[in-house]
């Protein structure tokens, strides 16, 4: 994995929240957004515990695929929340400077079951809800999903 992008790397960080901007409305921010335009991965380190948010933007032009990240010092469950919420906000914000109006069922977000140190078992519970599809798997057991 390139260390230089924030993907969620399911071998040392543990997915708390995945949020999921509806590709319907994306086209309505940008004409040039590709399938699955905005992720985010509400994320906690497995060894410090630390939550963080990964998020992108995807384009047709991949070059153009742009991430960011952010963490907190908040408890678990209170950094959590404060990022989906945030980031919730950020988009409604976004989007009704561009003229469209982002409803509820339009940015969704999804908590997997704790996996209980077996990264695999949050892969395969978003593989099933066709939130993710993986694209590479590393020699060290990393599941970098971008």
């Amino acid at each position: 994995m390139n260390a230089n992008v924030p993907c969620w790397d399911s071998h040392s960080e543990k997915l708390r929240c995945h949020l999921v901007l509806d590709d319907g409305i994306a086209k309505k921010l940008s004409p040039r957004a590709a399938p699955a335009y905005f992720r985010a991965f509400i994320v906690e380190d497995r060894a410090t515990h630390r939550i963080s948010i990964k998020f992108r933007y995807k384009y047709l032009d991949p070059a153009q695929r742009t991430w960011y990240s952010a963490s907190t010092d908040l408890p678990d469950a209170e950094g959590v929340e404060l990022f989906a919420a945030g980031m919730k906000k950020v988009l409604r914000l976004a989007a009704a400077a561009l003229g469209v109006t982002l409803t509820d069922d339009q940015f969704q977000a999804y908590y997997p079951p704790d996996d209980g140190g077996d990264p695999m078992s949050t892969i395969i519970w978003l593989e099933m809800k066709d939130l993710v599809e993986v694209t590479m798997v590393e020699e060290t057991g990393g599941l970098p999903i971008t």
